[in-house]
């Protein structure tokens, strides 16, 4: 990993243990973007929406919990449990401390699921219904998927495959999308926002970004600069 890497990571993880203890409400509003894909998980087979999924969030608490308010769009990492249309008490933790319950996915991991956020630049959040947003969208959430379950962005991985609803492989510019996220993973570009994790021991747990505080975002960037600055000497 370059002396760039490790600065962005340091500077992401610093914030991310700051919401150890928040907490927020939240209650799922419907899907937006995406496609119904057929997960198979360690042999079970059923259908599924992948993409953005709308969260409504309120009454949070501590640094970062207190930061999540309204709609939000948001990601699962969990395909044990269901959403809520009720308000529920969720934790707010770092991306490595998914999922709730089960084991947690640890650094290596998060940092996959932080590149690909970051490589996305945005484009997992469209808002256009149109073709090629509804396949990044699920692109995106499968790689997510794929990450938490195989830990590498692929469809067919020893715990978990992804197929279409009628069981035939992924083809297509939907595997196309899917292709073009997996290349994000490794690039260190996770500035911008942070992405935190929401959850819960009953109901399924999500990915949220909440924008990077500006003397917190300032402080990464000067340790990038610092880092540049060592490089050329």
């Amino acid at each position: 990993m370059s002396i760039r890497q490790i600065s962005a990571v340091a500077a992401v993880a610093g914030l991310a243990a700051m919401a150890s203890a928040d907490t927020v409400n939240m209650k799922f509003l419907g899907t937006n973007l995406g496609r119904s894909v057929k997960i198979t998980l360690n042999g079970n087979s059923s259908d599924v929406f992948a993409g953005q999924l709308l969260h409504q969030f309120s009454g949070g608490s501590g640094t970062v919990g207190s930061q999540l308010n309204g709609v939000q769009t948001t990601f699962c990492t969990d395909l044990t449990q269901f959403v809520n249309t009720n308000f529920q008490s969720y934790n707010v933790v770092g991306v490595e401390s998914v999922p709730n319950p089960g084991t947690a996915i640890g650094q290596a991991k998060a940092d996959m699921i932080r590149d690909i956020y970051g490589s996305a630049n945005g484009l997992q959040f469209a808002t256009g219904n149109n073709n090629a947003n509804n396949d990044f969208a699920a692109a995106f959430q499968m790689a997510i998927w794929s990450i938490v379950y195989n830990g590498s962005v692929t469809l067919n991985g020893p715990a978990l495959t992804l197929k279409n609803t009628n069981g035939t492989a992924i083809t297509g510019s939907l595997l196309t999308a899917f292709n073009n996220v997996a290349t994000y993973v490794g690039s260190g570009l996770r500035n911008g926002g942070v992405v935190y994790g929401v959850t819960s021991g009953t109901f399924q747990d999500q990915l949220v970004v909440v924008p990077m505080p500006a003397p917190a975002f300032a402080a990464g960037a000067g340790l990038l600069a610092v880092a540049g600055f060592r490089r050329r000497r």
